[in-house]
């Protein structure tokens, strides 16, 4: 793909925006909301006025834009979907991805496969904040809202990546967006429209998975009429604009004074719980159960050091036993046979 730098707005027209306030009969108020454009996306803001001297946090949300209506050329209706969704604040050093720059192995293995191992693991040990999203299908869902990002008046940037699928290596996402205003305080909204971007790293121009590795690397680029592929992908149906394939918005989250000073207690959820639900069958009679497994441990719910490529579970065991049989119980010391099993995995 050949780069073309867009036309964008200059820094002294940025300068220049003015604010428009209006006088209602009873309350007077001034809003502002200023659009800005930041190399590749739009940005819509709104301020508070609340100093950016303690931490913060944004709930944001995901909503989809990529369809066959808007980026009808080759659309992929059955496969269309995103990869989950990764959002994390930093400082202003800091860089997972930016336009024209090329892209590093965790950006490559989300561009390519959709995998947040390594672009994980590299927030634990710059112990940055994260949320991880889920892989949505877009004749699913289109919309999602994440858990709470804090922001801390050092890590005040936002970045964000997730793949589009099926594809080379094309994401979205956004770099560097500022939570912070001009007067030092936290954003009350952000609002981001993002585009679909080549990673530079795998050949391709279809929806397709699996092609050859790009030799040699391309630089990040941006989809737009100049470089999108000769049979019209993500170009709208008249060939002449590439639209926003992702609506990202962050809202500050309401925090007191008190409340930003005084750390919570954690909240610790129950070591099991158990539903059930009545039966009309008589205890008297000899019947079996039908049991299954389901595994809530992962990367989204557990972010902190979760072993992103050797998480497993060994093989669950269950047993049917008389009220006088305790295999394990909270503040017990373990027996040899369950000590093994947590050590081990041996049963």
């Amino acid at each position: 793909l050949q780069t073309k730098t867009p036309s964008l707005l200059s820094t002294s027209n940025y300068k220049n925006l003015q604010i428009n306030c209006f006088t209602m009969k009873i309350l007077l108020a001034c809003f502002l909301a200023a659009t800005l454009v930041e190399g590749n996306v739009i940005v819509h803001t709104v301020p508070s006025d609340v100093p950016a001297t303690s931490a913060a946090s944004y709930t944001c949300g995901f909503t989809n834009r990529w369809s066959a209506r808007r980026h009808p050329f080759l659309y992929p209706f059955a496969d269309a979907h995103w990869s989950a969704p990764l959002i994390v604040a930093h400082d202003k050093r800091y860089t997972m991805w930016e336009e024209g720059r090329f892209a590093s192995e965790g950006v490559q293995l989300v561009a390519e496969v959709g995998f947040m191992g390594p672009l994980v693991d590299d927030f634990l040990a710059g112990s940055l904040n994260f949320v991880l999203g889920r892989e949505t299908f877009n004749r699913v869902i289109q919309t999602q809202t994440f858990n709470p990002i804090v922001v801390t008046p050092k890590h005040h940037y936002l970045s964000s990546i997730t793949m589009i699928v099926p594809s080379p290596d094309w994401f979205s996402g956004f770099s560097k967006v500022d939570t912070i205003d001009k007067d030092g305080n936290w954003l009350q909204e952000v609002t981001i429209e993002t585009a679909p971007f080549d990673a530079g790293t795998e050949d391709g121009e279809q929806y397709s998975l699996n092609n050859s590795p790009t030799n040699p690397r391309n630089v990040i680029t941006r989809f737009t009429t100049s470089t999108a592929p000769k049979n019209g992908v993500f170009l709208n149906s008249r060939g002449d604009d590439v639209l926003p394939v992702v609506s990202w918005k962050c809202t500050l989250n309401p925090v007191e004074e008190a409340e930003r000073k005084t750390p919570k207690e954690p909240k610790n959820l129950p070591a099991f719980d158990v539903k059930k639900t009545d039966s009309r069958v008589p205890s008297s009679q000899l019947v079996s159960y039908q049991c299954q497994f389901k595994s809530n441990w992962s990367l989204a719910n557990h972010p902190i050091m979760y072993p992103t490529k050797t998480a497993q579970w060994t093989p669950p065991v269950l047993v049917a036993h008389t009220d006088g049989y305790t295999m394990w119980s909270k503040g017990n010391t373990a027996s040899k046979g369950v000590e093994k099993v947590a050590e081990t995995g041996d049963t």
